[in-house]
């Protein structure tokens, strides 16, 4: 009976190794994506309302020059540089609407949980992102896909297909629908580690 168990035990260990393990195109995702995260002051109506166009403001501000760039890498550079420029912006966009909110603007590395847009499936990992704290921050967020520029719909053009913003291997990984179990296991691996 031991054996069997320890042969269940060991099978199950190696199924959940293997569901965890990369495959073609994941470990590229985390890299080759900069999100955008804005944390709304509270969850009442005015202050998510401004989180939205808060976001609005970003991307019809620097969606145009993200969208212009061939990599992550450069996108992250460009807002680490425009990081003052990108504060003020806010500030100033809070203040022609009468909102007195504290804003702070910043480039981290931000753990987010699995999340289906509406081609594709990011898988629960760490991001760098551009982080957007209005006030407290502890409203509802907002997140997105600032570049490749998967987000920027409405705010001042068209978005970029994800078949054209990602590799063959990535997009192939992001669009099927098997991959999102895999990636809630993921997900769910590391909650453990993180408590």
């Amino acid at each position: 009976m031991k054996t069997f168990l320890s042969f269940l035990l060991s099978l199950f260990l190696a199924v959940l190794v293997c569901t965890a393990l990369p495959t073609e195109g994941e470990e590229a995702v985390y890299t080759d994506v900069v999100r955008l995260h804005v944390l709304a002051n509270s969850d009442t109506a005015e202050d998510q309302d401004l989180k939205i166009a808060v976001r609005d403001c970003i991307l019809s501000t620097y969606g145009e020059a993200l969208s212009a760039l061939s990599s992550a890498s450069e996108a992250e550079a460009l807002l680490e540089a425009s990081l003052p420029d990108i504060q003020k912006t806010v500030e100033a966009f809070l203040a022609e609407r009468d909102a007195p909110r504290t804003v702070t603007v910043k480039v981290t590395e931000e753990y987010f949980e699995t999340r289906a847009y509406e081609d594709i499936t990011l898988p629960a990992g760490t991001y760098t992102a551009l982080t957007v704290t209005l006030g407290e921050g502890k409203g509802q967020n907002w997140w997105c896909v600032l570049y490749p520029a998967l987000c920027t719909e409405g705010a001042f053009g068209e978005r970029v297909a994800a078949e054209e913003a990602f590799e063959e291997g990535e997009y192939k990984l992001l669009t099927k629908s098997g991959y999102a179990v895999k990636f809630r296991t993921l997900e769910l691996l590391g909650s453990l580690f993180q408590r």
